[in-house]
């Protein structure tokens, strides 16, 4: 409660007139702290606010699809259909359906559900809150299943705003409406409730503080909406880019829907804002129809991300501007020399890693002929090392020998045999 008061009371609208007007009575009790019967309807509202499982073929309901929902809780080819009724706003409430924050978080876990191949959004609602519309949108958009919204009697301000993001827009009926995309705010001096109240509010700000809530205060204090107003438009420049862009080259060329009309279902699908008129089945049936392209359509995209990616590498390669989606004559040349450059650098380096792989391989093969010379040398080694272990063992068994004789005399000879000295001789013959 206290959420919807806080937006109530600052927040930007995206709503159309005469819904919030609607919405007064209930505003004013929830100020007071007191409730009635709207409040009431609104939380029984709730309880109908959930999200559905249908059976693809037969567009039948099937369950209840809660946001933890498993596999098994959803067959095979099944389509989750989701409520996005009564005032728009980011959180919960006590008194009103789940808010947006909620129902994007059911559609991512539809999403990544393998039984789930697409979804409904059931849309019928005057808009809301700003807050949190432009994340349920993004969210929308980025599921990797087809998503169609299906506007029952209204899809106005920030409920057109989440329409458009889906893939394909139907109208229920002819008199269902879309459009009022705008935004404001309402101001509230509570100053006056609380002064008859018997209580008075003095505020006090830091030194420092000069810029905040300057806008209140100047709107309060001056009756100097201006600066309010800027943000405002800022803020409504963001929603209006949004539809824009969601809805592409659909809305006729000329139109002007971004005042804050609202549109028939028959002008609203002749300017674009629209695709086709149907109910719930037709809704089922074209999610389910879009379903069979939407693989090969993801591929195609996936494919497209690859080649935008390839060529922005390219250019960050060759440092030309990133943001190109064009090369001028000048970009060519400065391409081609760069190309150049590199193919030349290339051929370079490929020259030396060639001559440095030949010399790798002499090398080698040097390197396999010494082991083989070594392994050679080697077993001579060992061969002559064991010859001369058993060389060694032989002359050991071999008996001892006496001493050799003087060379040149044998022991045989007699003495007589001896050669007389001539001196000898002639001492004889005397």
């Amino acid at each position: 409660m206290h959420n919807l008061i806080s937006e109530i009371l600052s927040g930007v609208w995206l709503i159309d007139q005469e819904k919030a007007n609607g919405y007064l009575p209930i505003v004013a009790n929830l100020l007071k702290g007191e409730s009635n019967d709207l409040i009431k309807n609104l939380s029984d509202q709730r309880q109908s606010d959930k999200a559905s499982i249908y059976n693809a073929a037969t567009g039948y309901r099937i369950s209840e699809y809660a946001i933890n929902a498993s596999p098994e809780n959803a067959p095979e080819n099944s389509v989750v259909v989701i409520p996005v009724n009564g005032p728009i706003t980011k959180y919960d409430q006590f008194c009103g359906p789940a808010g947006t924050k909620t129902k994007a978080e059911i559609l991512q876990r539809a999403d990544a559900n393998p039984n789930v191949i697409a979804a409904v959004l059931e849309i019928d609602s005057g808009g809301g809150s700003g807050a949190g519309t432009q994340h349920f949108t993004q969210v929308i958009k980025n599921t990797n299943m087809p998503v169609i919204g299906l506007v029952e009697d209204m899809a106005a301000s920030a409920a057109y705003w989440i329409a458009s993001g889906c893939d394909y827009i139907v109208m229920q009926e002819s008199t269902s409406q879309v459009g009022s995309i705008g935004a404001y705010t309402t101001l509230i001096d509570v100053k006056r409730y609380f002064k008859n109240a018997g209580l008075d509010l003095l505020e006090v700000y830091a030194a420092q503080s000069t810029e905040k809530n300057r806008a209140f205060r100047e709107a309060f204090n001056n009756d100097d909406t201006s600066f309010i107003k800027d943000r405002i438009t800022e803020f409504n420049d963001f929603f209006i880019n949004d539809i824009k862009a969601n809805r592409g080259d659909k809305i006729k060329e000329g139109e002007d829907p971004f005042k804050g009309q609202m549109y028939f279902t028959k002008e609203a699908i002749a300017i674009g804002l629209a695709d086709a008129e149907g109910g719930l089945s037709f809704a089922i049936n074209t999610a389910v129809e879009l379903s069979k392209n939407f693989s090969a359509q993801s591929n195609t995209n996936l494919k497209n991300m690859k080649i935008k990616d390839t060529w922005n590498a390219i250019i960050s390669f060759f440092g030309i501007n990133s943001g190109k989606t064009e090369l001028t004559e000048a970009d060519m040349e400065k391409l081609n020399t760069e190309l150049q450059s590199k193919n030349d650098l290339l051929a370079t380096v490929t020259s030396e890693r060639d001559g440095l792989t030949t010399d790798l391989a002499t090398e080698k093969a040097a390197h396999v002929s010494t082991q083989t010379l070594l392994t050679a040398e080697t077993g001579k080694v060992t061969d002559l090392t064991a010859k001369n272990a058993q060389l060694t063992i032989d002359i050991a068994a071999k008996p001892a020998t006496p001493a050799a004789s003087p060379e040149g005399v044998d022991e045989a000879e007699n003495v007589d045999d001896i050669p007389m000295d001539v001196a000898d001789q002639a001492a004889q013959e005397i």
